[in-house]
C-alpha cells in the first residue's frame, strides 16, 4: 500500500476544519534526494483557541495528534488559550519564538489598539522585514528553534502541531527551518510559506469590512494584508540576513540552531519516507 495516495499536495496539506483556516498536513512534500515527508506526523496551524468539536476530533482522532507545540508569547496564550482539555491525550509544550520586546510589531500586541486604523498603517512592509531578521538571527529567538528541534527529534508517536497566533509568520519561519533541514527544495518551501495567503484571504476581507467604519477598505486593505498575510520579500530579507552574518544557511543551521549533520539525519529518518 502506497502511504501517499490520497495526498493533496496541489491544495498544500489543507485540512478542512471548521474553526482552522490555516491548519496544513506537511506530508507528501518531496525532498532533494527522492523521499518525501510522512503524512499525518507534521502539522502547522494557527491557534486552537477557535477550534471547534468537530475540529479537536479530527485532529486528536484522524490525526492523532499527541504533541502541540504553542510558539506564542504567554500574554497571547492567556488571551486565547489553546483547549487544552479537549486533548487529554495530547502533550502541550510552550515554546515562544518573539519575546514581549518584539511583539510589538506583530499581529498581537500586549494591549488592545485604540486606532486600528492608525495601528495597522504603521505595521508596513518594512517593520515585517525587520522581526523577520530579528526572529533569525535575535539569541531568544533561536533558543526556541532549538527546543523546537529538539521536540521534534524526541518526539516518537502521533503528530505534532505546531502554531501561532494566524500560522503565518512564526509558524512560517519555523516551518521553513524545518523544510530546509529535511532537504525539501526552495521552490516547494516558498510555495507552502506562500500557501497562507490562500486560506487567510476569507478572514482578511471579513477584517477589511469589520473595520470599514473607521476608513474606506483602501486605506485599510494594506495595513490588514500586513497582519494577515505573508510576503516572499520578508523571508528573502531574512534569509539574506543569515547569509551576512553566517556565510550560508547550512552553517547558520549548524551553528545558531544546533542541526548537526547528525540531528539532521535523525530527523530525516524520523520523518521522511
Amino acid at each position: 500500500m502506497n502511504v501517499l495516495s490520497g495526498i493533496n499536495r496541489a491544495n498544500h496539506g489543507h485540512i478542512q476544519l471548521e474553526g482552522l483556516p490555516n491548519t496544513r498536513d506537511l506530508g507528501g512534500m518531496p525532498t532533494k534526494t527522492g523521499k518525501h515527508l510522512a503524512p499525518r506526523l507534521l502539522l502547522r496551524s494557527g491557534t486552537l483557541a477557535a477550534a471547534t468539536s468537530n475540529d479537536i476530533h479530527t485532529l486528536a482522532n484522524d490525526y492523532a495528534v499527541s504533541c502541540v507545540i504553542d510558539l506564542r508569547t504567554e500574554g497571547e496564550r492567556e488571551r486565547k488559550p489553546d483547549p487544552i482539555e479537549a486533548f487529554p491525550n495530547t502533550r502541550f509544550v510552550n515554546i515562544p519564538i518573539l519575546n514581549k520586546r518584539t511583539m510589538g510589531i506583530t499581529r498581537n500586541d500586549p494591549a488592545p489598539a485604540k486606532d486600528p486604523v492608525k495601528e495597522m498603517s504603521e505595521k508596513n512592509s518594512g517593520m515585517m522585514v525587520k522581526i523577520y531578521k530579528k526572529m533569525l538571527l535575535e539569541d531568544f529567538s533561536q533558543k526556541g528553534f532549538r527546543r523546537f528541534f529538539d521536540e521534534l527529534a524526541n518526539h516518537n508517536e502521533g503528530a505534532v502541531l505546531w502554531h501561532c497566533a494566524v500560522g503565518k509568520d512564526r509558524v512560517g519561519l519555523t516551518t521553513v527551518l524545518l523544510l530546509l533541514s529535511l532537504d525539501v527544495p526552495e521552490s516547494i518551501i516558498i510555495e507552502d510559506y506562500l500557501a497562507t495567503n490562500t486560506f487567510m484571504k476569507p478572514f482578511m476581507q471579513q477584517m477589511v469590512t469589520k473595520f470599514s467604519s473607521f476608513a474606506p477598505s483602501n486605506k485599510l486593505l494594506g495595513g490588514i494584508k500586513v497582519l494577515n498575510m505573508v510576503d516572499e520579500q520578508y523571508l528573502q530579507a531574512g534569509l539574506a540576513a543569515v547569509v551576512a552574518e553566517y556565510g550560508s544557511v547550512d552553517t547558520y543551521l549548524r551553528e545558531a540552531l544546533g542541526l548537526t549533520r547528525e540531528k539532521k539525519q535523525e530527523l530525516q529518518a524520523k520523518y521522511l519516507i
